[in-house]
Protein backbone atom coordinates (compact mmCIF):
# COMPACT_ATOMS: atom_id res chain seq x y z
CA UNK A 1 0.00 0.00 0.00
CA UNK A 2 1.69 3.31 -0.89
CA UNK A 3 1.43 6.34 0.86
CA UNK A 4 -1.38 8.11 -0.97
CA UNK A 5 -3.50 4.90 -0.44
CA UNK A 6 -3.06 5.06 3.48
CA UNK A 7 -3.85 8.92 3.72
CA UNK A 8 -7.13 8.20 2.12
CA UNK A 9 -7.72 5.16 4.20
CA UNK A 10 -6.31 7.35 7.71
CA UNK A 11 -7.52 10.96 7.09
CA UNK A 12 -6.24 11.83 10.34
CA UNK A 13 -2.61 11.10 8.89
CA UNK A 14 -2.41 14.22 6.53
CA UNK A 15 -3.07 16.61 9.83
CA UNK A 16 -0.26 14.18 11.77
CA UNK A 17 2.55 14.71 8.21
CA UNK A 18 1.95 18.77 9.03
CA UNK A 19 2.38 18.41 12.90
CA UNK A 20 -0.98 18.85 13.85
CA UNK A 21 -2.79 17.99 17.39
CA UNK A 22 -5.28 15.20 16.63
CA UNK A 23 -7.33 13.69 18.67
CA UNK A 24 -8.70 10.29 18.32
CA UNK A 25 -11.45 8.20 19.83
CA UNK A 26 -11.05 4.27 19.77
CA UNK A 27 -14.19 3.06 18.29
CA UNK A 28 -13.13 -0.70 18.72
CA UNK A 29 -13.74 -0.18 22.40
CA UNK A 30 -14.68 -3.55 24.83
CA UNK A 31 -15.75 -3.49 28.13
CA UNK A 32 -13.70 -5.49 30.14
CA UNK A 33 -15.37 -9.17 30.21
CA UNK A 34 -14.75 -8.93 25.93
CA UNK A 35 -11.04 -7.53 26.34
CA UNK A 36 -9.96 -10.06 29.26
CA UNK A 37 -10.26 -12.77 26.79
CA UNK A 38 -7.10 -11.77 24.90
CA UNK A 39 -5.04 -10.79 27.97
CA UNK A 40 -2.53 -13.32 27.84
CA UNK A 41 -1.57 -12.70 32.11
CA UNK A 42 -2.99 -14.46 34.56
CA UNK A 43 -3.09 -13.11 38.62
CA UNK A 44 -0.38 -16.26 39.24
CA UNK A 45 1.96 -14.41 37.04
CA UNK A 46 1.72 -11.20 38.80
CA UNK A 47 1.78 -12.96 42.35
CA UNK A 48 4.65 -14.93 40.74
CA UNK A 49 7.03 -11.76 39.85
CA UNK A 50 5.94 -9.65 43.37
CA UNK A 51 7.08 -12.53 45.23
CA UNK A 52 10.60 -13.01 43.22
CA UNK A 53 10.48 -9.27 44.10
CA UNK A 54 9.90 -9.53 48.08
CA UNK A 55 12.27 -12.19 48.19
CA UNK A 56 14.97 -9.94 46.86
CA UNK A 57 14.00 -6.94 49.00
CA UNK A 58 16.43 -7.96 52.01
CA UNK A 59 19.22 -7.82 49.60
CA UNK A 60 18.36 -4.39 47.47
CA UNK A 61 17.69 -2.75 51.44
CA UNK A 62 21.22 -3.99 51.88
CA UNK A 63 22.87 -2.57 48.53
CA UNK A 64 20.88 0.24 48.54
CA UNK A 65 20.27 2.42 51.48
CA UNK A 66 18.01 4.60 49.79
CA UNK A 67 15.36 1.44 49.58
CA UNK A 68 15.27 1.22 53.35
CA UNK A 69 11.97 3.15 53.90
CA UNK A 70 10.30 0.95 51.77
CA UNK A 71 12.55 -2.22 53.28
CA UNK A 72 13.94 -3.23 49.41
CA UNK A 73 11.08 -2.86 47.62
CA UNK A 74 11.03 -0.08 44.44
CA UNK A 75 7.76 1.79 44.60
CA UNK A 76 7.05 5.03 43.94
CA UNK A 77 4.80 7.83 45.70
CA UNK A 78 0.86 8.42 44.92
CA UNK A 79 -0.35 11.59 45.99
CA UNK A 80 -2.70 14.37 45.99
CA UNK A 81 -1.95 17.19 43.49
CA UNK A 82 -4.68 20.17 44.23
CA UNK A 83 -2.25 22.76 42.80
CA UNK A 84 -2.53 20.87 39.03
CA UNK A 85 -6.46 20.39 39.09
CA UNK A 86 -6.81 24.07 39.85
CA UNK A 87 -4.14 25.11 37.36
CA UNK A 88 -6.34 23.13 34.65
CA UNK A 89 -9.56 24.26 35.75
CA UNK A 90 -8.50 28.05 35.25
CA UNK A 91 -6.62 27.19 31.75
CA UNK A 92 -10.00 25.42 30.63
CA UNK A 93 -12.38 28.03 32.49
CA UNK A 94 -14.37 25.19 33.89
CA UNK A 95 -14.99 23.21 36.89
CA UNK A 96 -13.59 19.94 37.19
CA UNK A 97 -14.78 17.67 39.43
CA UNK A 98 -13.28 14.62 41.40
CA UNK A 99 -9.53 14.26 42.32
CA UNK A 100 -6.18 14.23 40.63
CA UNK A 101 -3.63 12.00 41.77
CA UNK A 102 -0.04 11.88 40.45
CA UNK A 103 1.86 8.20 40.19
CA UNK A 104 5.38 9.48 40.82
CA UNK A 105 7.75 7.12 39.21
CA UNK A 106 9.96 10.11 38.66
CA UNK A 107 10.91 8.99 42.25
CA UNK A 108 11.60 5.41 41.80
CA UNK A 109 14.91 4.71 43.41
CA UNK A 110 18.48 2.90 42.23
CA UNK A 111 18.24 4.22 38.61
CA UNK A 112 15.52 7.19 39.24
CA UNK A 113 13.86 5.85 36.09
CA UNK A 114 10.19 4.30 35.26
CA UNK A 115 11.98 1.43 33.95
CA UNK A 116 13.63 0.45 37.15
CA UNK A 117 10.51 -2.11 37.68
CA UNK A 118 10.83 -3.99 34.37
CA UNK A 119 14.95 -3.66 33.51
CA UNK A 120 15.84 -4.70 37.77
CA UNK A 121 13.33 -7.40 37.95
CA UNK A 122 14.32 -9.13 34.75
CA UNK A 123 17.63 -9.14 35.93
CA UNK A 124 17.05 -10.32 39.29
CA UNK A 125 15.18 -12.71 37.94
CA UNK A 126 17.95 -14.55 35.50
CA UNK A 127 20.22 -14.07 38.82
CA UNK A 128 17.75 -16.21 40.67
CA UNK A 129 17.58 -18.89 38.11
CA UNK A 130 21.28 -18.94 37.63
CA UNK A 131 21.94 -19.23 41.59
CA UNK A 132 19.30 -21.85 42.21
CA UNK A 133 20.34 -23.93 39.42
CA UNK A 134 24.29 -23.90 40.28
CA UNK A 135 23.52 -24.74 43.93
CA UNK A 136 23.54 -21.45 45.99
CA UNK A 137 20.87 -20.34 46.51
CA UNK A 138 17.34 -21.47 47.85
CA UNK A 139 14.11 -19.75 47.87
CA UNK A 140 13.60 -19.99 51.58
CA UNK A 141 17.06 -18.64 52.11
CA UNK A 142 17.19 -14.75 52.86
CA UNK A 143 18.38 -13.28 49.71
CA UNK A 144 20.75 -10.58 51.31
CA UNK A 145 23.43 -13.52 51.31
CA UNK A 146 23.69 -12.39 47.25
CA UNK A 147 25.39 -9.56 48.47
CA UNK A 148 28.79 -11.50 49.12
CA UNK A 149 32.28 -11.83 47.04
CA UNK A 150 31.00 -15.94 46.48
CA UNK A 151 28.20 -14.25 44.47
CA UNK A 152 29.97 -11.21 42.29
CA UNK A 153 32.63 -13.93 41.60
CA UNK A 154 29.60 -16.64 40.30
CA UNK A 155 28.00 -14.11 38.32
CA UNK A 156 31.14 -12.39 37.00
CA UNK A 157 31.24 -15.64 34.49
CA UNK A 158 27.82 -14.10 32.95
CA UNK A 159 27.64 -10.99 30.90
CA UNK A 160 23.88 -9.08 30.27
CA UNK A 161 23.63 -6.85 27.40
CA UNK A 162 20.29 -4.95 26.78
CA UNK A 163 19.81 -1.87 23.94
CA UNK A 164 18.94 1.20 25.19
CA UNK A 165 17.93 5.20 24.64
CA UNK A 166 19.35 5.54 28.51
CA UNK A 167 16.32 4.56 30.93
CA UNK A 168 16.27 0.83 30.75
CA UNK A 169 19.78 0.48 30.35
CA UNK A 170 20.31 3.01 33.46
CA UNK A 171 18.00 -0.35 35.25
CA UNK A 172 19.64 -2.94 33.85
CA UNK A 173 23.63 -1.71 34.14
CA UNK A 174 23.15 -0.68 37.26
CA UNK A 175 21.73 -3.77 38.80
CA UNK A 176 23.15 -6.17 37.30
CA UNK A 177 26.79 -4.52 38.10
CA UNK A 178 25.94 -4.56 41.66
CA UNK A 179 25.42 -8.21 41.26
CA UNK A 180 28.58 -8.73 39.89
CA UNK A 181 28.04 -9.50 36.20
CA UNK A 182 29.61 -8.32 32.79
CA UNK A 183 27.55 -5.75 31.72
CA UNK A 184 27.03 -4.09 27.96
CA UNK A 185 24.44 -1.42 27.36
CA UNK A 186 24.22 -0.63 23.68
CA UNK A 187 23.42 3.22 23.13
CA UNK A 188 21.97 5.02 20.21
CA UNK A 189 22.80 8.48 19.41
CA UNK A 190 19.80 10.08 21.26
CA UNK A 191 21.30 8.62 24.46
CA UNK A 192 22.22 11.43 27.06
CA UNK A 193 25.67 12.24 27.98
CA UNK A 194 24.84 11.60 31.87
CA UNK A 195 23.30 8.63 31.74
CA UNK A 196 26.43 6.99 29.45
CA UNK A 197 28.83 8.91 32.56
CA UNK A 198 27.06 7.25 35.00
CA UNK A 199 26.67 3.86 33.98
CA UNK A 200 30.54 3.96 32.79
CA UNK A 201 31.11 4.92 36.67
CA UNK A 202 29.09 1.81 37.78
CA UNK A 203 32.04 -0.42 35.43
CA UNK A 204 29.07 -0.90 33.11
CA UNK A 205 30.54 -1.15 28.73
CA UNK A 206 29.20 1.21 27.33
CA UNK A 207 29.05 0.90 23.31
CA UNK A 208 27.69 3.69 21.60
CA UNK A 209 25.94 3.96 18.14
CA UNK A 210 25.19 6.76 15.46
CA UNK A 211 22.05 5.18 14.37
CA UNK A 212 19.11 5.73 16.40
CA UNK A 213 17.05 2.73 18.82
CA UNK A 214 16.33 0.53 17.07
CA UNK A 215 20.19 0.03 15.68
CA UNK A 216 21.24 -0.17 19.23
CA UNK A 217 18.52 -2.91 20.23
CA UNK A 218 19.64 -5.24 16.81
CA UNK A 219 23.12 -4.83 17.58
CA UNK A 220 22.91 -5.48 21.02
CA UNK A 221 20.71 -8.83 20.17
CA UNK A 222 23.03 -9.81 17.28
CA UNK A 223 26.32 -9.57 19.37
CA UNK A 224 24.93 -11.24 22.41
CA UNK A 225 23.58 -14.41 20.34
CA UNK A 226 27.20 -14.78 19.72
CA UNK A 227 28.01 -15.33 23.09
CA UNK A 228 26.87 -18.69 25.00
CA UNK A 229 27.44 -16.70 28.49
CA UNK A 230 25.35 -13.86 27.87
CA UNK A 231 21.74 -13.05 28.52
CA UNK A 232 20.14 -10.84 26.29
CA UNK A 233 17.33 -8.06 27.86
CA UNK A 234 14.75 -7.56 25.13
CA UNK A 235 12.78 -4.39 25.64
CA UNK A 236 10.92 -5.18 22.68
CA UNK A 237 9.75 -8.69 23.42
CA UNK A 238 10.93 -9.58 27.08
CA UNK A 239 7.67 -11.15 28.82
CA UNK A 240 9.89 -11.10 32.12
CA UNK A 241 10.02 -7.14 31.49
CA UNK A 242 6.02 -7.24 31.11
CA UNK A 243 6.16 -8.92 34.23
CA UNK A 244 8.43 -6.30 36.18
CA UNK A 245 6.08 -4.09 35.15
CA UNK A 246 2.70 -5.63 35.96
CA UNK A 247 3.33 -5.70 39.58
CA UNK A 248 3.25 -1.88 39.34
CA UNK A 249 -0.54 -1.99 38.63
CA UNK A 250 -0.48 -4.31 41.88
CA UNK A 251 0.73 -1.78 43.82
CA UNK A 252 -1.20 0.90 42.73
CA UNK A 253 -4.26 -0.89 43.55
CA UNK A 254 -3.07 -1.09 47.09
CA UNK A 255 -2.49 2.98 47.36
CA UNK A 256 -6.04 3.32 45.76
CA UNK A 257 -7.46 0.99 48.87
CA UNK A 258 -5.13 3.05 51.22
CA UNK A 259 -6.51 6.35 50.19
CA UNK A 260 -10.10 4.77 50.39
CA UNK A 261 -10.56 5.72 46.42
CA UNK A 262 -12.96 3.68 45.30
CA UNK A 263 -13.34 2.32 41.93
CA UNK A 264 -16.81 1.38 40.42
CA UNK A 265 -18.97 2.38 37.92
CA UNK A 266 -20.14 5.33 39.72
CA UNK A 267 -16.39 5.96 40.62
CA UNK A 268 -14.72 5.68 37.55
CA UNK A 269 -10.65 5.93 37.19
CA UNK A 270 -9.26 8.23 34.55
CA UNK A 271 -5.78 7.38 33.54
CA UNK A 272 -4.01 9.64 31.53
CA UNK A 273 0.01 8.89 30.27
CA UNK A 274 2.30 10.01 27.92
CA UNK A 275 2.55 7.24 25.38
CA UNK A 276 4.68 5.56 24.45
CA UNK A 277 6.72 4.43 27.38
CA UNK A 278 6.90 1.29 24.93
CA UNK A 279 5.96 -2.34 26.18
CA UNK A 280 5.15 -0.63 30.05
CA UNK A 281 1.95 0.57 29.42
CA UNK A 282 0.09 -2.31 28.11
CA UNK A 283 0.84 -4.62 30.74
CA UNK A 284 0.04 -2.54 33.91
CA UNK A 285 -3.16 -0.93 32.43
CA UNK A 286 -4.03 -4.47 31.23
CA UNK A 287 -3.45 -5.21 35.02
CA UNK A 288 -5.29 -2.52 36.32
CA UNK A 289 -8.02 -3.97 34.03
CA UNK A 290 -8.13 -6.85 35.82
CA UNK A 291 -8.50 -5.34 39.24
CA UNK A 292 -11.57 -2.16 37.98
CA UNK A 293 -12.76 -4.33 35.89
CA UNK A 294 -14.97 -1.77 33.02
CA UNK A 295 -14.62 1.10 35.66
CA UNK A 296 -11.23 2.71 34.25
CA UNK A 297 -10.41 4.28 31.01
CA UNK A 298 -7.17 5.66 30.15
CA UNK A 299 -5.49 8.21 27.81
CA UNK A 300 -2.65 7.88 25.97
CA UNK A 301 -0.93 10.65 24.72
CA UNK A 302 1.95 11.14 21.59
CA UNK A 303 3.96 14.03 21.03
CA UNK A 304 2.89 15.20 17.35
CA UNK A 305 6.42 14.99 16.06
CA UNK A 306 6.64 11.02 17.27
CA UNK A 307 2.91 9.35 16.75
CA UNK A 308 4.26 5.61 17.37
CA UNK A 309 1.62 3.96 19.22
CA UNK A 310 -1.34 5.86 17.04
CA UNK A 311 0.78 4.32 14.04
CA UNK A 312 1.04 0.97 15.73
CA UNK A 313 -2.59 0.90 16.65
CA UNK A 314 -4.58 2.22 13.69
CA UNK A 315 -2.38 0.99 10.75
CA UNK A 316 0.25 -1.43 11.65
CA UNK A 317 -2.24 -4.06 13.27
CA UNK A 318 -4.03 -3.70 10.00
CA UNK A 319 -1.58 -4.22 7.43
CA UNK A 320 1.25 -5.96 9.58
CA UNK A 321 3.96 -3.97 7.23
CA UNK A 322 7.18 -3.60 9.15
CA UNK A 323 7.79 -1.08 6.42
CA UNK A 324 4.92 1.35 7.47
CA UNK A 325 7.11 3.19 9.68
CA UNK A 326 7.26 6.98 10.96
CA UNK A 327 9.75 8.38 8.45
CA UNK A 328 7.42 7.33 5.78
CA UNK A 329 5.74 10.11 6.64
CA UNK A 330 8.30 12.71 7.14
CA UNK A 331 8.26 12.81 10.78
CA UNK A 332 11.16 14.65 12.34
CA UNK A 333 10.80 12.08 15.62
CA UNK A 334 12.43 15.16 17.36
CA UNK A 335 10.72 15.26 21.70
CA UNK A 336 11.29 17.18 24.66
CA UNK A 337 10.37 13.76 26.63
CA UNK A 338 14.44 13.21 27.44
CA UNK A 339 14.26 10.81 24.57
CA UNK A 340 11.39 7.68 26.10
CA UNK A 341 9.01 7.71 22.97
CA UNK A 342 9.63 5.07 20.56
CA UNK A 343 10.23 5.67 17.03
CA UNK A 344 8.74 2.98 15.31
CA UNK A 345 5.70 0.77 16.01
CA UNK A 346 6.04 -2.50 17.44
CA UNK A 347 5.18 -5.65 16.19
CA UNK A 348 0.87 -5.89 15.84
CA UNK A 349 0.63 -8.55 18.76
CA UNK A 350 0.55 -5.58 20.94
CA UNK A 351 -1.66 -3.94 19.43
CA UNK A 352 -4.78 -5.96 20.00
CA UNK A 353 -4.35 -4.80 24.10
CA UNK A 354 -4.96 -1.01 22.46
CA UNK A 355 -8.05 -2.51 20.46
CA UNK A 356 -9.27 -4.03 23.54
CA UNK A 357 -8.53 -1.43 26.11
CA UNK A 358 -7.88 2.21 25.11
CA UNK A 359 -10.05 4.60 24.78
CA UNK A 360 -8.34 7.52 23.29
CA UNK A 361 -4.99 8.81 21.61
CA UNK A 362 -4.15 12.51 22.20
CA UNK A 363 -1.43 13.82 19.59
CA UNK A 364 -0.42 17.04 21.46
CA UNK A 365 2.05 19.54 20.56
CA UNK A 366 4.67 18.28 23.29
Amino acid sequence: MNKEQLLEQFPKLSDMIKLKEVLWINDDLQNYEQAKKSIQLTMDDILDASARLERFAPFIQRVFPQTAETKGIIESPFVEVDKMKSALSEFTGQEISGKFFLKCDNALPISGSIKARGGIYEVLKHAEELAIENGLLKKDECYSKIDSDEFREFFSKYHIAVGSTGNLGLSIGIISATLGFKVSVHMSADAKEWKKNLLRSKGVEVIEYAQDYSKAVEEGRRLSLQNPMSYFVDDENSINLFMGYSVAALRLKKQLDEKKILVDEEHPLFVYRPCDMRNILWVDFIVLQIFCKSYIAEEFYNPKSCECRWLERNIFAVHHECKILQHRFILHRITAADKIFQRLPYKARRSSHCKSVCHRFVVDSK
